[in-house]
């Protein structure tokens, strides 16, 4: 940039790098790249590497950047959620509570999650746990049923084979974007792509629902979350598994 182009790096130049970095697991390397920088590092910057450490498990630099990041976004609650994730997975219970003391201290709440997709011109909104939608009984049946054939999937069962039996309950929680999935497949024919819009970033558990689901039925899915898009299909996602 400097040497062909004349064009100083900016903080959205220095957080793609910080993310491209971090997808590698070069925690060290993005480190050291925030602190060269010549311009003040932003939320985003940040975010990139509080989000790296948390699919990598580095607690000690997530708490740096957290506090970085909450400096400069105070009110921004997924930097809040991510920690407290990241505590959950290493088993830092403690960490957990001080993160939801920090966010009744500062008067946040989580913002409800909600899901929609468009079908026949119309738009179909889900929240978390929803039963006001007219086919809501055969939308939970065809949920019930994708989650037990879900439940068989190998990738599943190694995924929470060390979560204690009240943690997988919370994690298997009713997600809008898991009722917007079950209402698409009740209604389209085979092999429609099914794209649904989501209000948060996606949970772990929704995400390892909808790989595993975009393989068993053989469909392709679209899910735009708080972060990015999302392209499952045969199994995988796009983003593979870092997001």
């Amino acid at each position: 940039m400097k040497r062909n182009y004349d064009l100083q790096p900016g903080p959205e130049h220095y957080s793609c790098m910080v993310d491209l970095l971090g997808r590698a697991g070069q925690l060290d390397r993005a480190w050291k790249l925030i602190e060269s920088m010549k311009v003040e590092p932003d939320g985003a910057v940040w975010g990139a590497l509080l989000g790296a450490c948390k699919i990598h498990q580095n607690v000690e630099l997530a708490e740096i950047a957290f506090e970085k990041v909450t400096d400069l976004e105070p009110t921004n609650i997924g930097y809040y959620v991510l920690l407290s994730n990241l505590y959950s997975d290493t088993n830092n219970l403690q960490g957990v509570l001080r993160v939801r003391i920090m966010m009744r201290e500062r008067k946040l709440k989580k913002e409800p999650g909600c899901s929609y997709l468009e079908y026949k011109g119309r738009l179909h909104l889900f929240l978390a746990g929803d039963k006001g939608h007219v086919q809501a009984e055969e939308i939970y049946r065809m949920l019930n049923v994708l989650e037990n054939l879900v439940a068989e999937s190998d990738e599943y069962k190694n995924h929470y084979q060390e979560k204690r039996n009240e943690e997988l309950l919370i994690a298997l929680g009713v997600h809008s974007e898991k009722l917007a999935i079950s209402f698409g497949l009740l209604n389209t024919s085979p092999g429609t792509e099914i794209i649904v819009i989501k209000n948060l970033r996606i949970c772990e558990d929704c995400h390892l629902f909808i790989k595993s689901i975009s393989k068993i039925v053989n469909r392709r899915f679209v899910v735009r979350d708080a972060t990015r898009f999302h392209h499952f299909q045969d199994g995988i996602c796009s983003c593979k598994d870092y997001w």
